[in-house]
């Protein structure tokens, strides 16, 4: 994942605004990546679907 799209989709995370600058398509596809991805202590973590609780 570029550094750019890291932040983007970090900052969607956790405070659950989109970006001004991104147009509707991205707007779809950064919400479906959201949902593989959760964020702890300001970190972002890619979640593990065999044990949720343990994100890799």
């Amino acid at each position: 994942m570029e550094k750019q799209e890291y932040v983007k989709l970090l900052q969607y995370l956790t405070d659950l605004k989109l970006p001004e600058d991104i147009v509707k398509k991205q707007v779809r596809n950064m919400k479906s990546q959201a949902r593989h991805y959760l964020v702890r202590e300001g970190v972002l973590y890619r979640r593990n679907c065999q044990d949720p609780n343990q994100p890799l």
